[in-house]
């Protein structure tokens, strides 16, 4: 047993260094050439961090939960860097994106109402008497640091919910996975969400089959880390009270029971809520009632922003548990909308897609080529054997027995319970900008594959000889795609349609380029090349391209502009690239290419 729970421990140290190296490289005496550039999401989030530590307002990145902000800012605390005063002065929306650098590095109040996150973002990090460098990789390396410490709780959860082996396999089939590399290290709230979920699940499950006090307060906790990592982790709650009460009724069956059944998950959702409200209560403390009533009135729906006006006066904010509370509201509130309305621009197969999303099988394909073969070969074995099983229990009685046999292990049926009911929504919504929307559902995906491999390690399919050999080589497989696809684990595709080098031809945005994080391997390419005068067709949503080019480049956009004079470089992100690749100019240049840098920048020559 000591051994198994130190090869867990061996494995979360793995991931942190292997999350480590690929982000931010080798050389930490220079970061800004070392490792990737900030993603688009990072600016935000690390801001938003810092900023609710200096301020005690939640007005920025009010859409999203504070714990990866909170985790990304703890170092920063010690770093002390220049953050901008916010002040009366006028400042217009967008003044340090349309322009940089801005004349000042300041931020206004009406900015800061506005929830203008992107400017402030830019005028903090950027700040000339910073060091961006030295800021996200700080960021960084408080969250990889975190997430591992997650894994192994999740490990310790997994061991008591089904056994130690189980739990080993888990881990190692999250941390040989390079999507979940990519999105656990860096400043992104997908893994992070994703790992605390199946840790309140594995809780919830112990406490139906123990009914202890102790695993009642450990739920409550869990569950509200798990609120406060991501908003989708909200689907938590009819997962567990549906799931709960299926276990109650198969075992205990009384009225009585089911009547205490109510109680118990009523009381855990409550302890959850107070202690997502004491967290939000330390955000908004310095936030004026007046903020809240108007982020209300912006976000919610009118008709409920005047029954709140009616029934709650302005003195009912003033306990710091129901202000925090009323922030929660208001982020959710934020993501319903955006479920709603998919303010989006991707690529996927061939085509461009808006607001009208890319269709069902957006998210199917890309399970199977942004995971690895070996795991993929493992889930759908572990499918098939299973619909086996299943399909020579037709007798109603036998499927009872094996309903309550399965059930006597009731994670595996939470597991299965949340994947149906986290699937509603996934596949409902048109907002499809990666597949780390549907990481939690992965997550739930490995962790059966892993019961699974531990329920057949010794042979009961196969036999004994060959079950370990199948296994051993599927798993040998996942890490020899982890080594192999270093660094590139944010843009890794397997080798199904084309590999790694090829995925942009599948789906760019988070799954491939998310902000085109090889931008300073550009910087050192025209550096090492003596490119001084270049075209740039890059997204600049994380960074402005003047940190890291210098004036040696002009704005540009091929869609809307006329090709630059003969001989001039081109450089292309991925994503660019793919959704202007119908234009004519495109096609003149294409031909031309001078050279690829990393996964996500080309650089064409102008014929």
């Amino acid at each position: 047993m000591k051994n198994k729970t130190l090869i867990a421990v061996t494995l979360c140290v793995v991931f942190f260094f292997l999350g480590l190296f690929a982000e931010e490289g080798f050389d930490w005496t220079n970061l800004k050439a070392s490792g990737t550039a900030i993603t688009a999401d990072e600016l935000v989030h690390i801001t938003g961090g810092y900023y609710y530590f200096e301020t005690h307002r939640y007005l920025i990145n009010t859409g999203h939960p504070p714990l990866v902000k909170d985790i990304a800012a703890l170092p920063l605390l010690f770093l002390h860097p220049v953050f901008p005063a916010i002040t009366s002065q006028n400042l217009p929306v967008n003044f340090a994106w349309n322009t940089f650098p801005p004349t000042q590095f300041a931020f206004s109040t009406e900015l800061e109402k506005a929830d203008d996150s992107w400017d402030l973002g830019r005028v903090f990090i950027y700040n000339p008497q910073n060091n961006a460098g030295l800021i996200t990789f700080w960021a960084r390396c408080s969250v990889i640091f975190f997430n591992a410490l997650f894994l192994f709780l999740l490990y310790l959860a997994l061991a008591k919910a089904w056994n130690r082996r189980a739990a080993l396999l888990g881990v190692f089939l999250l941390v040989f996975s390079p999507l979940n590399i990519a999105h656990g290290s860096l400043v992104d709230m997908d893994f992070i969400s994703s790992i605390w979920q199946m840790i309140t699940l594995a809780i919830f499950a112990l406490y139906l089959k123990e009914k202890s006090v102790r695993y009642f307060w450990l739920t409550g906790l869990a569950l509200a880390l798990a609120l406060l990592a991501k908003l989708s982790s909200l689907i938590l709650l009819p997962v567990m009270a549906l799931g709960g009460l299926v276990y109650v009724l198969v075992f205990d069956q009384s009225a009585k029971d089911v009547g205490k059944y109510i109680l118990k998950i009523t009381g855990i959702f409550l302890l959850a809520t107070i202690a997502v409200s004491a967290v939000y209560a330390f955000h908004t403390w310095n936030m004026e009632t007046t903020d809240i009533f108007y982020q209300m009135k912006k976000q919610f729906p009118s008709g409920v922003y005047n029954l709140i006006v009616l029934y709650f006066p302005a003195s009912f904010l003033s306990n710091p548990f129901i202000k925090g509370l009323a922030e929660y509201s208001v982020s959710i509130s934020m993501l319903s909308t955006r479920l709603t309305k998919a303010y989006q621009k991707i690529y996927f197969l061939g085509h461009v897609y808006g607001q009208e999303g890319a269709g069902h099988f957006y998210y199917p394909v890309l399970y199977f080529v942004k995971l690895p073969v070996g795991f993929v070969l493992l889930t759908l074995t572990a499918f098939f054997i299973w619909f086996r099983k299943r399909a020579k229990k037709i007798v109603p009685e036998h499927l009872w027995k094996d309903f309550k046999y399965f059930l006597r292990q009731p994670l595996a049926f939470l597991l299965l319970v949340f994947m149906g009911l986290y699937a509603i929504p996934a596949f409902s919504t048109k907002l499809q900008l990666g597949v780390r929307y549907v990481l939690p559902l992965i997550f739930a995906i490995t962790l059966l594959t892993a019961k699974f491999i531990d329920n057949y390690w010794d042979g009961k399919i196969f036999g004994a000889r060959k079950a370990k050999y199948f296994f051993s080589a599927a798993l040998f497989t996942m890490v020899v795609s982890v080594l192999i696809s270093f660094p590139y684990y944010l843009s890794y595709y397997n080798f199904l349609l084309g590999g790694t080098a090829n995925g942009y031809t599948i789906a760019t945005d988070s799954n491939y380029d998310w902000g085109c994080q090889d931008i300073k391997k550009l910087a050192v390419w025209m550096q090492e090349n003596d490119v001084h005068n270049l075209y740039a067709d890059i997204p600049y949503a994380s960074y402005p391209l003047v940190y890291y080019l210098g004036d040696n480049y002009q704005s540009y956009d091929i869609s809307k502009q006329p090709l630059p004079p003969s001989g001039s470089l081109i450089a292309m992100s991925t994503s660019e690239y793919q959704f202007d690749r119908g234009d004519s100019k495109v096609k003149i240049i294409e031909k031309n290419l001078v050279t690829r840098l990393g996964t996500t920048v080309f650089v064409f020559r102008v014929p």
